[in-house]
């Protein structure tokens, strides 16, 4: 049986978890919090996470498999928490790259993974940080934060076991894992191309060189990489930034 860790507050799981896994924390313990008081997302973002109302949990991965292969570990996190979303709520999740979940065309969550490597592969860990608004009323949600999130209660009128939600997520992330461990990306993408939300449409971002391009989203390859044809046809390497449709 993995190993749950519960806290009442801490300031960002996945910083919590980074402490357990380097003193040994195995692969599999997840480290959850009824509250977070700085919550982050890609590129140094704030998560606002309500107190008691959503899920803010991070995953230790001891991974087998090769370094190069660590990156992808966002999209294979992100379709396992879509997935069992999606059966829980029984709506549509969609995925937009590289690590946000929509709920209803508004963002109900997101993945945040980060690696350390050790002197040896097998000293390494992967946190896998996992925030999804649950049972969050959107009045609750404060600023400019109030017209973009939305929660699973909010859609479905349902409010939702959080501990039952984490079983059931942590379960879906770890088989994920494992699959992808033995058979790679191949086994992963089909499912994620079927919620990929930007796929065809729009974008503006920033691409390889620091420029800024627009143009259509060709969706993402078997290198979990993200490209956008612009209108004069040059396809371009979207960064892992902030992607805007347009």
């Amino acid at each position: 049986m993995y190993k749950v860790i519960h806290v009442v507050e801490t300031d960002s799981t996945n910083v919590l978890a980074k402490e357990y896994a380097r003193n040994g924390a195995v692969h599999g313990t997840v480290i959850v919090a009824d509250n977070q008081t700085a919550g982050r997302g890609r590129l140094g973002k704030k998560w606002q996470s309500i107190a008691g109302t959503g899920l803010y949990c991070s995953i230790i991965i001891r991974p087998k498999c090769n370094r190069s292969e660590y990156s992808k570990m966002t999209l294979v996190a992100g379709l396992a928490v879509a997935e069992r979303v999606e059966n829980i709520c029984q709506k549509s999740i969609e995925l937009k790259w590289p690590n946000d979940l929509y709920l209803s065309g508004r963002k109900c969550g997101g993945i945040l993974c980060e690696s350390s490597l050790g002197r040896e592969e097998t000293d390494d860990f992967i946190i896998i940080g996992i925030g999804i608004n649950v049972n969050s009323r959107v009045e609750e949600f404060v600023g400019e934060m109030r017209l973009s999130p939305v929660s699973l209660m909010a859609v479905t009128g349902i409010k939702y076991s959080i501990e039952q939600l984490l079983s059931d997520v942590r379960m879906s992330v770890l088989e994920k894992v494992t699959l992808f461990e033995a058979a790679g990306l191949a086994e992963i993408l089909p499912s994620w191309k079927t919620r990929d939300m930007l796929a065809g449409k729009n974008i503006r971002c920033l691409a390889v060189g620091g420029r800024v391009v627009e143009g259509e989203a060709l969706g993402v390859d078997e290198d979990g990489l993200l490209y956008l044809r612009d209108c004069e046809g040059v396809l371009h390497e979207v960064l892992s930034g902030d992607v805007q449709a347009s």
